[in-house]
């Protein structure tokens, strides 16, 4: 099922499905229902990384579902009998699930380093570009009085010429 506001309003008006193997009986009316884990459509999460570290932590709560029974199920026998015949193709997926997660978490953490790497870029982008401004006004200042100090040189040494000039 694709993850679009319709999508999510058409499983919030569903309500909650069936319980698995029938191990527990569904809500009762009057029964408060768990909000979807996804954010309303006017709660738009702008943190892509903040995003996916919240949906991961969704699948590992749900990665060990069905894997197992409880200990106060049902036809525990028979659920566990049926586990055990479609392991081989339950096993190789859990595998798959689980290396999946393990790639998304490398992922988020990376994005999550990378976002870190990125700040501290432009702080010291900025630090040297206030740097330069700095220095660039420095040589400004210098600049000036460096042709004060001519304007006063050549007037020295019109003021010694005319000095020594027997005129």
């Amino acid at each position: 099922m694709s993850d679009t506001p319709a999508a999510r309003r058409a499983v919030d008006e569903a309500g909650p499905g069936p319980t698995p193997a029938g191990d527990e009986a569904g809500p009762e009316a009057g029964d408060p229902v768990a909000p979807p884990p996804w954010p309303a459509d006017d709660e738009g999460d702008d943190d892509p990384v903040a995003e996916a570290a919240r949906l991961l932590a969704i699948a590992r709560q749900a990665l060990d579902d069905g894997v197992t029974v409880p200990d106060g199920a049902r036809l525990r026998p028979v659920k566990e009998s049926v586990l055990r015949a479609v392991r081989p193709v339950t096993d190789v997926q859990h595998r798959v699930e689980d290396h999946t997660i393990g790639a998304v978490d490398v992922l988020v953490r990376e994005a999550t380093l990378q976002r870190a790497r990125t700040t501290r870029l432009l702080t010291g982008m900025t630090t040297v570009d206030l740097a330069v401004d700095v220095v660039d006004e420095q040589v400004r200042a210098l600049r000036d009085e460096v042709a004060a100090l001519r304007r006063e040189v050549e007037e020295l040494r019109r003021a010694a010429g005319d000095a020594t000039d027997p005129r």
